[in-house]
């Protein structure tokens, strides 16, 4: 008599229960749905490996090229002002914008330079310049720059730190005059060619008085 619960048998001494359980797992994990559950759970593939020796890139700059070492540095020329046409040093100069420029007084001095290099006990000019602004702004005289030369070829003459110097400075309203005294070495022999020049600025022309000062 067969034992109650047994598993029948197929030929060959097989159990009929388990040949069923295994054909039910094979058709599991052969089925789409094995296969996506599998796949899905898995991460992003990883990232290909850099060749050996390869460098890592660089991002290409933003801005201007920059100079490499060594390189010389690009500079903007200052400007110079143009020359006007020489006037007879007796007359008033005009810098072309409502501003001019005169001589209003020349007296002979012996200088009394201060300081190192100057030059003391020769004969020196004192010249007074006056500068008048005809113009609707002011001018501002804190760049004034005059200069004197003598004989031909013009020798230039030293500009002396003298005690009674009174260089341009400050500024000239509308409508207003300014006086500025300046004191060159020039030699009494020599002051029947003399230039003047006179610059405020370098957004206009510099002034050039010619003749005998006296």
């Amino acid at each position: 008599m067969s034992e109650i619960g047994a598993c029948p048998r197929l030929p060959g001494g097989r159990c009929v229960a388990a040949v069923v359980v295994t054909l039910c797992l094979s058709a599991c994990s052969a089925s789409p749905g094995g296969r996506a559950a599998s796949s899905g759970g898995a991460g992003p593939p990883p990232s290909p490996a850099a060749p050996a020796g390869s460098l890592p890139a660089v991002p290409a700059p933003s801005g201007p090229p920059q100079p490499g070492p060594g390189a010389p540095l690009s500079t903007v020329p200052e400007k110079t002002p143009a020359l006007q046409v020489p006037v007879p040093i007796t007359a008033t100069g005009d810098f072309g914008n409502r501003v001019t420029v005169e001589v209003s007084d020349v007296s002979s001095l012996t200088s009394a330079g201060n300081g190192p290099g100057q030059i003391s006990g020769e004969p020196a000019a004192a010249v007074v310049l006056r500068l008048t602004n005809a113009s609707a702004r002011s001018v501002s005289l804190e760049n004034v720059t005059v200069t004197a030369g003598y004989g031909r070829p013009a020798t230039p003459a030293g500009l002396v730190d003298d005690p009674r110097a009174q260089p341009f400075g400050g500024e000239a309203a509308p409508g207003a005059s300014a006086a500025g005294t300046y004191v060159f070495a020039i030699p009494t022999a020599e002051r029947d060619d003399v230039t003047l020049t006179i610059s405020y600025s370098t957004e206009w022309p510099t002034v050039v008085l010619t003749g005998a000062l006296r």
